[in-house]
């Protein structure tokens, strides 16, 4: 059985669907490396830019460091980067030590400074950002000897180069810094590594590596742990360290690197002491134990504390202070990277990482899963508001838009990661090529419609049937309708006394007279047949009162014909005579014929019994017969003579002469 239209743009708007479901949410869910002529790599860079403009949106913005700027930044600054200080190597520095890279002297003065302070007044560690990574120095190491604060320094993992010894000297003053980890082929993986000389290595509390990772160069997320390759017996062995920001997060906590908890999708860190209270904090990290970092500020807004290095033995710093030494001069080192929210030196994303697990400010990415179900959903939505008009599909072209820059909005407020700009493409898209076919499809079913019924129905009805042409059904469908059936008495005998080309004039005139009572009537014509008019009421449109409407067309086109025979007789002819039978019932209607040729008609028992009561009319000397089956119909409302007892089928039927209309 053929399918109805409004099936067949059901079924099309599928298809388009799972169009766009294929290039767009398959495209960007497919795996690294497959990228299908840039397609994913493409679709991923829309949905950084996406989450840039999140990290921007929330980003805290300021002007200078003026008083008013500093209390403002208090006031915006999560609570524990208050206490974390970057001593920036900057121009000033250099040009006050007239010297870069700076003498060992300066960071041996630097050491003996705190270490004169009361202890009260002594940070709580000093994590060198800086790179030591010459020959070691005597009167630096010496004051590291022994240090009684708990100083770090970092390393940097490097992708290219040979693997090191794991016997060399400098792989054994490692070893201590090494991390018993349960899924190491999880992690992210290096092939070499360039640390401080092992004379600072051997004397500092704790070790940890510079790196970040991200996308097209833009740094997201620290990787909390990786594995670097040795050389061991002629073989590659994998040995697992953490982050600088790991590192400093232990030691600020006091959590030991040996209870940390490693579970599939979290990093615990138990019973971390976070000023007076001790906590479990949960650090959300990604298939690679990599934790997303929440960048705070962008510009010149300094949102960090810094304090320049010529100027820390003056500087007030609070009680368990983390002062992070790093160099923030350009030009000095290339140690500046991508980040959300700009370029950022190095020390400056440490910083915000330290941040990010000290205040508990995390960003956890949506599964993947998840989100693929949330698009195929978001995308089946926008299809029944598109299916439902133009009303709807205005309405959802907004939502389209809007609805996903506002849940991006909202779940980054509440520390998810969702994709923002994939729903948002794919469904602005969806709807565009949608409402594309519908267009299309649209105009050719208007255009239908009007070669279809602009015969049959009044130019009203077909405007409507235009305007919404889910009213009707061009395929066959059942429908009650009341039936009318006309014919000229004696119109063999008329038309022989007639030339052609007045019997076709004669018949034009008299049709369209009684045609134009039919449509203004709410009726539809089916077909002429000779001199015998056909019509129905109640289809294509539906009629209510589709009864009375035909009686009432049946009665005026008796009138009518009275104007009609005055007329034959001023020009000298014999005036005619008409029969009208009146049936309501159920009938098949539709768009009937062949593929060439189709006309919308009616077929059923009940036509047939509606010609049959026209007929009557010679019998009973009458005009109009309706059937009883009309007559219950409109009973109240119009004026009848019962004749008689009509056979139908298998039973008798009462039939009346319909006389006149209440």
């Amino acid at each position: 059985m053929k399918k109805s239209g409004s099936g067949k743009k059901i079924l099309v708007l599928t298809a388009i669907n799972l169009l766009v479901i294929v290039f767009f949410v398959v495209g960007y869910y497919l795996p690294e490396g497959v990228s299908f002529f840039g397609w994913r790599d493409f679709l991923r860079q829309i949905e950084r830019v996406s989450l840039n403009l999140r990290y921007a949106v929330f980003a805290a913005r300021g002007g200078t460091l003026t008083a008013e700027g500093m209390a403002q930044r208090q006031s915006l600054q999560s609570e524990f980067y208050r206490y974390i200080y970057l001593v920036s190597v900057d121009e000033e520095s250099i040009k006050y030590y007239n010297s870069y890279p700076l003498p060992a002297s300066v960071w041996a003065s630097v050491l003996e400074y705190f270490l004169s302070l009361e202890e009260s007044k002594r940070p709580a560690t000093l994590f060198f950002n800086i790179p030591l990574y010459g020959e070691a120095e005597e009167i630096f190491l010496s004051h590291l000897k022994g240090y009684p604060l708990a100083i770090g320094m970092d390393f940097r993992l490097e992708k290219k180069g040979e693997p090191l010894d794991y016997d060399s000297e400098e792989a054994k003053t490692m070893r201590m810094f090494e991390v018993a980890f349960p899924f190491p082929s999880l992690l992210s993986s290096y092939t070499s590594y360039t640390a401080p000389p092992p004379e600072y290595v051997r004397e500092v509390g704790y070790m940890g590596y510079l790196n970040l990772e991200g996308e097209e160069e833009i740094m997201y997320k620290v990787p909390l742990f990786a594995v670097v390759s040795y050389k061991k017996e002629g073989k590659l062995t994998n040995v697992v360290y953490p982050s600088g920001v790991l590192m400093m997060a232990l030691v600020y906590t006091g959590v030991k690197l040996e209870d940390v908890k490693i579970l599939p999708g979290k990093v615990i860190l138990p019973q971390a002491k976070l000023k007076d209270k001790k906590v479990d904090i949960v650090i959300p990290v990604d298939s690679s134990y990599r934790m997303r970092v929440h960048y705070k500020s962008q510009g010149q807004y300094q949102y960090l504390r810094t304090v320049s290095l010529k100027d820390i033995f003056r500087a007030g710093l609070p009680k368990r202070s983390i002062l992070i030494f790093g160099i923030r001069s350009e030009g000095t080192a290339a140690n500046k990277f991508s980040s959300p929210l700009g370029s950022l030196f190095s020390v400056d994303h440490l910083a915000y990482g330290l941040g990010t697990i000290l205040n508990q400010e995390f960003l956890v990415d949506v599964p993947w899963w998840l989100e693929f179900a949330f698009l195929v959903l978001w995308l089946g939505i926008l299809q029944v508001l598109l299916s439902r008009g133009l009303k709807t599909t205005i309405g959802a072209l907004l939502l389209a838009i809007f609805m996903p820059i506002a849940v991006g909005l909202v779940c980054f407020a509440m520390g998810w990661v969702v994709v923002t700009f994939l729903p948002l493409v794919a469904g602005v898209m969806y709807l565009v090529l949608g409402e594309v076919y519908i267009l299309l499809t649209e105009e050719r079913e208007k255009r239908l419609i009007k070669s279809t019924f602009s015969r049959y129905v009044s130019p009203d009805l077909v405007n409507i049937l235009v305007e919404d042409p889910s009213l009707v059904e061009l395929g066959g469908v059942e429908r009650e309708v009341t039936m009318l059936f006309s014919d000229i008495r004696g119109f063999t005998t008329l038309s022989e006394g007639m030339k052609p080309t007045e019997l076709i004039e004669f018949l034009n005139v008299y049709l369209s007279q009684m045609t134009d009572i039919v449509l203004e009537t709410k009726g539809s014509l089916d077909k002429y047949i000779g001199d015998a008019i056909v019509a129905f009421w109640g289809a294509p449109l539906p009629v209510e009162d589709h009864a009375l409407q035909a009686c009432v067309a049946a009665v005026r086109m008796v009138e009518k014909l009275k104007e009609f025979n005055a007329q034959l007789v001023r020009e000298g002819r014999e005036p005619i005579n008409i029969g009208i039978g009146l049936n309501t019932g159920v009938i098949t209607i539709g768009n009937i014929g062949s593929q060439k040729k189709k006309n919308y008609t009616g077929i059923g028992e009940p036509m047939i019994l509606t010609e049959e009561l026209q007929d009557e009319n010679k019998t009973y000397k009458t005009h109009i017969i309706i059937s009883e089956f009309t007559y219950h119909k409109v009973k109240d409302k119009v004026i009848v003579r019962e004749l008689d007892v009509y056979p139908y089928g298998e039973r008798k039927i009462k039939i009346y002469e319909l006389l006149g209309v209440l």
